[in-house]
């Protein structure tokens, strides 16, 4: 006969079906099992097995992207398993810099171009442990267009204008 408790003192609970699956325990808990002849007394006890928090999941709309400055781009965090309060950091601030609200993540650019990670992080709870997604975004510089347009003739000593237009 199987037995287990969560004290090795008892009370021992027999698994008196065949399959030894279905039974639950709290994050946390120290479960220790025991081998029983028919007058339950133990033949053998082995070694106790806590049960250990479960691996959080983050998962994001993108893995990488690209962002012109001055515009921001968003990714959103589509799979939160722990359900942990979500915090965002850039592994490079001088290119990029993040901000989290409810599930978007607004990267936005610096006036520095090149790559930086962003790391959208869950907090650990009760049953989970902390978890991470991260994105790949490149920056870059915007282009402007300038044309510029002004007097057309033979200079004839007096003032002129030019008009100049930016565009990007």
């Amino acid at each position: 006969t199987l037995q287990y408790a969560t004290s090795t003192s008892g009370p021992w609970t027999t698994i008196t079906s065949g399959s030894y699956t279905g039974y639950s325990f709290a994050v946390g808990t120290t479960v220790y099992a025991r081998l029983c002849s028919g007058t339950n007394e133990a033949n053998e006890t082995y070694p106790s097995l806590k049960i250990p928090k479960r691996t959080g999941e983050v998962t994001l709309s993108a893995t990488s992207g690209t962002i012109y400055y001055p515009n921001t781009g968003t990714v959103t965090v589509t799979k939160n398993t722990s359900g942990g309060a979500l915090s965002v950091s850039s592994s490079n601030t001088n290119v990029a810099t993040a901000s989290i609200s409810g599930s978007t993540v607004t990267v936005t650019p610096k006036t520095t171009a090149g790559t930086a990670t962003i790391t959208v992080t869950s907090e650990p709870t009760t049953n989970y442990n902390e978890a991470t997604a991260t994105y790949e975004v490149t920056v870059k510089l915007g282009k402007l267009n300038v044309v510029a347009s002004g007097y057309e003739g033979i200079y004839d000593g007096s003032e002129h204008g030019i008009t100049v237009e930016a565009s990007g």
